[in-house]
C-alpha cells in the first residue's frame, strides 16, 4: 500500500474515531491488493467522504451548542466603515492560536460599532476548528448562576461555565451589578483563569469598571487583574452600524 494513500486512510479513521484501524490495516490491504489494486484508492476516497461529514456534523453541533446570536464571520465585517480595529490585528490572533494559549480578548466602547460582531466571529472560527465555545450575554450569565445558587447546583453551574475552550460573555457593563452579582462573575473569571480563554464585550472603558461591579473598586481591580494578565484589548470607535443601516433605509 503507498504511503500516499495509507496516510489518507488513517487520518480519516482518526477523524471517524476508528482508533483501531492502523493495527489492521495493513494486513487487510496487502491481501486486498492482490486481487484489486483500485480498491485502496476506493477506501481512502470513500473515508475520506466520511471523515468530511463527520467534520461538517461535528462542527454544526458545536455552532448550535455555542448559541450565538447569529452567524458571522470575520470576512462579513465592514473594517472600510469600522476603521478603529484592523482585520490584520485580529487576523494574527487566530493564526498565532490565542485559544491554545489561553489568551483574552477585550472588546470596548460604544454600543452598535460592532464587537458582539466580533466576538461572535472569533467564536464561529473556534468551532469551526472543532473547539467548543459559549457564547452568553452577562445578564444571562448573572441570572444562571443566581438561579443555581438557589438550587444548590452553583458549583456544578459554575464548573459548565470553565469548560468550554471559549466563553463569549456579551454586554458587559451594561446594567450595573450587585455586590452579589459581582461576586458572582469574579468565581468564573477565577475559574477559566489560566484554562480557558474569555471574550468579553463592554460599553464601558477600563476607569469605569469599578462602577459596573457595583462600586466596588476592589473586586473590579480583582476581575481586571485575571483578565488582562494574559489578554489584547481593542478600543472600537465611531458610528454605530445601526445608525449606519438607518440612514440607507432612508435613502431608499
Amino acid at each position: 500500500m503507498t504511503s500516499k494513500y495509507r496516510e489518507k486512510v488513517l487520518l480519516a479513521s482518526e477523524r471517524l474515531g476508528l482508533k483501531e484501524v492502523e493495527s489492521a490495516l495493513d494486513n487487510a490491504c496487502a491481501q486486498a491488493i492482490k486481487s484489486d489494486p483500485s480498491f485502496i484508492k476506493v477506501l481512502s476516497s470513500m473515508l475520506e467522504q466520511l471523515g468530511e461529514e463527520a467534520d461538517v456534523r461535528s462542527q454544526e453541533a458545536l455552532i448550535r451548542f455555542a448559541r450565538f446570536p447569529y452567524r458571522k464571520t470575520l470576512e462579513d465585517f465592514d473594517f472600510d466603515f469600522q476603521s478603529s480595529v484592523a482585520k490584520q490585528s485580529l487576523q494574527k490572533l487566530l493564526d498565532e492560536d490565542y485559544l491554545s494559549r489561553k489568551q483574552n480578548l477585550i472588546f470596548l466602547e460604544p454600543p452598535g460599532v460592532g464587537k458582539t460582531h466580533i466576538a461572535v466571529a472569533f467564536g464561529m472560527n473556534a468551532a469551526m476548528s472543532r473547539s467548543k465555545v459559549q457564547f452568553i450575554s452577562c445578564s444571562e450569565l448573572i441570572a444562571r448562576l443566581r438561579e443555581a445558587q438557589e438550587r444548590n447546583t452553583y458549583l456544578r453551574r459554575l464548573a459548565s461555565f470553565a469548560r468550554p475552550a471559549l466563553l463569549i460573555i456579551d454586554e458587559v457593563g451594561y446594567s450595573q451589578m450587585s455586590s452579589e452579582d459581582s461576586a458572582l462573575f469574579f468565581d468564573v473569571v477565577c475559574r477559566r483563569y489560566e484554562t480557558g480563554s474569555i471574550i468579553i464585550t463592554s460599553n464601558k472603558s477600563y476607569k469605569d469598571w469599578g462602577e459596573i461591579f457595583g462600586g466596588d473598586s476592589v473586586i473590579a481591580t480583582a476581575i481586571l487583574d485575571r483578565l488582562l494578565h494574559h489578554s489584547k484589548s481593542f478600543v472600537l470607535k465611531g458610528e454605530s452600524f445601526r445608525m449606519k443601516e438607518r440612514r440607507e433605509d432612508v435613502r431608499l
